[in-house]
C-alpha cells in the first residue's frame, strides 16, 4: 500500500490524525511484535494516524548481504542499531509506536548462529538489554504458518528461501518461546490470521478497542472469542 492510498483509506474511514484524549499528555511506547508477513508496519503506520503518534520502523540495512559466513557480525550489527535506535525512541516525548521489539535480537541470534557464538552474543544481548526501557506495552501479532507463507508471497513474489516453510515456522516456535517467558512488560496478544485491518476498518476498530481498553486497565474477550468472519487479509 502506497503512502498516498494509505493516506486516502484513512480519510474515507474517518480516521483523521488526532490525539486520542487516552495519550493527552502522556508519554507511552508501543510495540508490535510477530513473525514476518504478519503486519507489524502496517499496524504501526495505521495506529500512528489513528492517535497522532509517531510510527518508529525498525532498520533494514544489511551491510553483510550475501556474506553467511558473517553470520555474527550481521546479528551484532543488528543487535546495536536496534539499541541505538530503541535509546532514542525511548527518549522522545509523546505516543511512540514500533514494529519490533529490542528482544527480537535475541530471537533471531538463536535462529541464525551457530551454537558455539551463542554465549558470546548473549553477553553482549545482556549487557545491553536493561539499558533499553521497556515499552508500555507489547502487541503480539499471531498467524498460522499458511496465512504468513502466504503474505510473504504476496509481499514478496520471489520469496527469499530463507522464508522457508520450515524457516517460518521455527521462528514461529522461537517467538512462541521467548513471549512464553517475556515478563518486562504487559503483552496483548492479537490473532489476526482472519483479520485485515489494513483495508477493513471494522478490523482495524476492534484492535483500537483492545488495546485502548488494555490502556485503561480494562478487560475484554480475546479477538478469537469475537465472531470475525474468515478472510484473506492482504496485509
Amino acid at each position: 500500500m502506497t503512502e498516498e492510498t494509505r493516506k486516502n483509506f484513512m480519510e474515507m474511514a474517518g480516521f483523521k490524525s488526532h490525539l486520542s484524549s487516552l495519550f493527552e499528555g502522556r508519554s507511552l511506547h508501543i510495540a508490535i511484535e510477530g513473525v514476518m508477513g504478519v503486519g507489524k508496519a502496517a499496524l504501526a503506520r495505521l495506529l500512528s494516524d489513528r492517535w497522532g503518534g509517531k510510527a518508529c520502523f525498525e532498520s533494514i540495512e544489511d551491510p553483510f548481504v550475501g556474506q553467511d559466513s558473517r553470520a555474527f557480525d550481521r546479528e551484532l550489527f543488528y543487535l546495536l542499531t536496534r539499541f541505538r535506535q530503541q535509546r532514542d525512541v525511548c527518549e522522545a516525548n509523546g505516543l511512540k509506536i514500533s514494529n519490533y521489539l529490542f528482544g527480537k535480537s535475541w530471537i533471531f541470534a538463536q535462529m541464525n548462529l551457530p551454537e558455539a557464538d551463542l554465549p558470546i552474543f548473549q553477553r553482549v544481548y545482556d549487557s545491553l538489554v536493561d539499558e533499553v526501557p521497556a515499552p508500555d506495552l507489547v502487541l503480539l501479532l499471531q498467524a498460522d504458518l499458511e496465512t504468513l507463507l502466504r503474505r510473504n508471497y504476496l509481499k514478496n513474489p520471489k520469496f527469499d528461501k530463507s522464508l522457508s516453510p520450515d524457516h517460518l515456522e521455527a521462528l514461529i516456535q522461537r517467538y512462541y518461546h521467548f513471549f512464553s517467558f517475556y515478563t518486562k512488560a504487559p503483552v496483548l496478544k492479537i490473532p489476526c490470521a482472519s483479520l485485515d485491518f489494513v483495508t477493513d476498518s471494522n478490523d482495524l476498530e476492534r484492535i483500537v478497542c483492545l488495546i485502548e481498553d488494555r490502556l485503561n486497565g480494562k478487560r475484554k474477550p480475546p479477538l478469537q472469542q469475537l465472531k470475525i468472519e474468515t478472510k484473506h487479509a492482504t496485509i
